[in-house]
């Protein structure tokens, strides 16, 4: 018997379902999809990934130039970041139902074309109604983006493959995370044009579209496997998984909107070392999902969750410990390598543990973080507005310390939710 996955173990000389090779690790589920089509699927995944980090990216340091030129109000600035999260969280929650009537392939593919919408009318944009109705688009399409290419990915790898590839193909999404602000400043003190970013992106949109359909991955993810199990009811395995993902993107998405600040108001750095603040950090993400894709059949799921939890919490205390920038720098590069893997992990975790199943438990799950990204940067904001700046990033030990309990709760809770119907623990 597996002790992580509770199958039973295959009978010594067995032979393996797939041949390996580079990049797509063997598997029954890679075997019935087709050795090749996986491979696609996954590097069309990995792009559709990245125009959604791109698609999240581009509003706010576009907003410089927005704001003045469309005579777009600070409150109404605010109010863009409302009106992508919304319809964001409302697809995500719509996920199951769409899954039981499209392919999972086909909706990843509809979700570039709709950033590409959303892209479209915010280059087209004159005032502030038609770029909130952009914003819109830019959430529905990119929530069938993030919800959808989880449970495709979870349905064509098994195991320790799926937690390999899952964190692979987010570093994609880092990757989009570092280029896309680095990209639009570039533009701005070139003086170009604030639309050509959101041309650019919907051209890079497209493109992912594209290669969904030539890579025939639009047609993967069958929606009767999806029909064919019961209505999912959140148990205790569910809350406590999806506790830990809301509190990881709190903490992702607070340390990312306020690590600038801190630098400039805390630490008194320069304004470019302030400003090369999140790029060290998204760099230390791409080099430790690189990383946990290359170990993840080494450690599994819960290896690399201890590890990341553990890491995580040290990583921010030594970081609010420094005085220095330049210190402070590299320790949020090494905070950014331990904060890495959780997202992919946990989804991969899930998989795991609710088989046929996981596309219903994803909106719950990948829900929470829509929560948590949403609260993070607020409930920092609140406290630095209270207590102070330092004081405020010194709840980020805290929110990844819960999220450690929430994690250790959903080890415990792990039997009892595969012990469900269709589920893939016995």
């Amino acid at each position: 018997m597996n002790p992580e996955s509770g199958r039973p173990e295959e009978p010594a000389g067995a032979p393996a379902d797939v041949a390996p090779e580079a990049g797509i690790p063997p598997s029954g589920a890679v075997a019935a999809a087709g050795k090749e089509d996986a491979r696609q699927a996954a590097w069309s995944v990995s792009m559709a990934l990245l125009v959604f980090s791109v698609g999240m990216s581009v509003v706010p340091p576009a907003l410089v130039k927005i704001k003045p030129d469309l005579d777009v109000t600070t409150a109404q600035a605010g109010q863009l970041s409302a009106c992508i999260f919304v319809p964001f969280l409302a697809t995500v929650a719509a996920s199951g139902r769409l899954c039981r009537v499209f392919p999972r392939g086909w909706l990843v593919m509809a979700g570039c074309w709709g950033m590409g919408v959303g892209c479209v009318l915010a280059a087209a944009a004159g005032n502030f109604a038609a770029l909130a109705a952009a914003a819109v688009m830019l959430g529905v399409g990119g929530a069938l983006v993030e919800m959808t290419s989880s449970a495709l990915l979870g349905e064509l790898f098994e195991g320790r493959d799926r937690t390999q590839v899952l964190n692979l193909a987010h570093v994609a999404f880092a990757a989009g995370a570092i280029g896309t602000p680095l990209g639009v400043a570039a533009l701005i003190r070139a003086g170009a044009e604030w639309r050509i970013a959101f041309v650019t992106a919907a051209v890079l949109c497209a493109a992912a579209a594209i290669q969904s359909i030539r890579s025939r991955t639009h047609r993967l993810g069958a929606p009767s496997t999806v029909r064919a199990q019961p209505a999912f009811v959140p148990d205790g395995f569910c809350l406590a998984i999806s506790a830990a993902m809301g509190l990881y993107v709190a903490a992702e998405v607070g340390i990312c909107y306020w690590l600038p600040t801190y630098f400039l108001t805390v630490l008194k750095s320069t304004e470019p070392l302030a400003a090369a603040s999140n790029g060290v950090f998204w760099t230390g993400v791409i080099l430790g999902r690189m990383s946990a894709g290359l170990a993840g059949r080494r450690l599994g799921d819960t290896g690399i969750l201890k590890v990341s939890s553990a890491g995580g919490v040290v990583a921010l205390v030594v970081f609010l410990a420094l005085g220095a920038p330049q210190a402070a720098l590299v320790a949020a590069g090494v905070t950014g390598l331990t904060f890495a893997a959780v997202w992919p992990t946990i989804v991969s975790y899930a998989g795991e543990v609710y088989g046929p199943r996981q596309t219903l438990a994803y909106p719950w799950i990948i829900g929470a973080g829509a929560v948590g990204a949403a609260a993070g940067p607020g409930v920092l904001g609140l406290a630095a507005a209270a207590a102070g700046q330092k004081e405020a990033f010194l709840l980020l030990p805290g929110m990844f310390a819960a999220m450690a309990g929430a994690l250790a709760a959903a080890f415990m809770l792990q039997r009892s939710a595969g012990a469900r119907e269709g589920a893939e623990y016995a």
